[in-house]
């Protein structure tokens, strides 16, 4: 960031690890008048930032978790695979998932793998089939974080010959989503392509909301393409 700022760059977008961290600089940049669009979470100095382009992962969970409860009429056993739980993305995403099938008393919700990494699905495979030899339950649904960790699952429980339903949660639709055996998935934007419209027409005079939230969409497995 402070390269960019010595070479008088007129848009910074940043996807941030650490928004707190980097806010000094950012800050820095706004001031030197150099547009900073920020993707995801937002430094708290709302000075270190001159647009903030969101989807809230609160939302993806909870459309996750509407669908659960529609697609199992309200009872059943859900699994959860997640990633790190000390990512904030995992995180938000298990509050908004709870927060709706909180409406659904009669599903349960006990058992929860832990993956790590996007796309290891032979990691997944191992730690659900680990989770399965430990319990006798029927698993009718499987809410999994991403849609690597939904093909992992589906592996695993094709094997064993159940077939609960599946979704996971992605920026793109899975190819050949029916032959993946993922009933249902939540799309999401990633941002890019949007952060550079936001960039050229900032750059045009057009001012903006300090933030713009994008909303996740559901797409199940049938539907026409989004």
């Amino acid at each position: 960031i402070e390269e960019m700022i010595k070479r008088k760059v007129d848009v910074i977008i940043v996807f941030p690890c650490d928004e707190q961290a980097i806010a000094p600089a950012l800050k820095n940049a706004v001031e030197q008048g150099i547009y900073v669009i920020i993707l995801g979470y937002a430094p708290h100095d709302a000075s270190a930032f001159t647009l903030q382009l969101f989807v809230n992962n609160y939302k993806i969970g909870y459309t996750a978790g509407e669908h659960a409860c529609s697609a199992l009429k309200s009872k059943g056993i859900i699994l959860e695979i997640q990633d790190d739980a000390s990512l904030r993305f995992t995180q938000e995403l298990k509050k908004g998932f709870l927060a709706a099938i909180e409406q659904c008393p009669d599903i349960e919700k006990e058992y929860v793998v832990v993956g790590y990494g996007t796309k290891d699905n032979a990691q997944y495979a191992l730690t659900t089939s680990e989770i399965l030899e430990e319990t006798d339950a029927t698993i009718d649904y499987v809410f999994a974080h991403n849609n690597e960790m939904a093909k992992g699952a589906n592996a695993v429980f094709s094997a064993r010959g159940r077939r609960p339903i599946i979704i996971g949660t992605g920026i793109d639709i899975p190819d050949n989503m029916e032959n993946t055996s993922i009933d249902a998935t939540v799309i999401y934007q990633t941002l890019g392509k949007e952060a550079v419209q936001y960039a050229v027409r900032m750059m045009d005079g057009q001012v903006f909301e300090k933030s713009v939230e994008f909303d996740p969409v559901l797409f199940v497995e049938g539907d026409d393409e989004i």
